[in-house]
């Protein structure tokens, strides 16, 4: 078996050490530096690429619930501000009454405003 020859047994054993001990050189000094200063600075980019998304996300969101907030803020306050003013008017008019028979009468519209709105709200409702 030429494997077991022991003329070319010798040879062979040291170029098998002499190609080994040259590939692991090169890997160790050379080829996994290489790869690892490759990866280092793949990961600080994919980092600072994160970090910045994160940024831009975060910071619009927060735009968004901000002009949401706003919007329903302003809305409610507009609301209320229609509401006083109103009742302000209602106030002025009961304020402005020189007798029991004006007084009787606006009392009256305004009761059967009331419920003719409640009525409406009561048979929207029920659909």
């Amino acid at each position: 078996m030429p494997q077991f020859d022991t003329f070319t047994f010798l040879s062979q054993l040291f170029w098998v050490l002499a190609c080994f001990f040259l590939l692991y050189l090169s890997l160790t000094y050379y080829i996994l530096p290489a790869l690892a200063v490759i990866l280092k600075v793949r990961k600080r980019k994919l980092n600072d690429q994160i970090q910045k998304t994160n940024a831009i996300t975060t910071n619009s969101i927060m735009q968004i619930i901000n002009t949401s907030i706003q919007t329903i803020l302003n809305t409610n306050i507009e609301q209320v501000v229609t509401k006083i003013n109103n009742k302000n008017s209602i106030k002025n008019k009961l304020l402005n009454c020189t007798n029991t028979l004006e007084l009787l009468n606006l009392c009256n519209k305004n009761i059967k405003n009331n419920v003719i709105k409640n009525t409406f709200v009561l048979k929207s409702s029920n659909f």
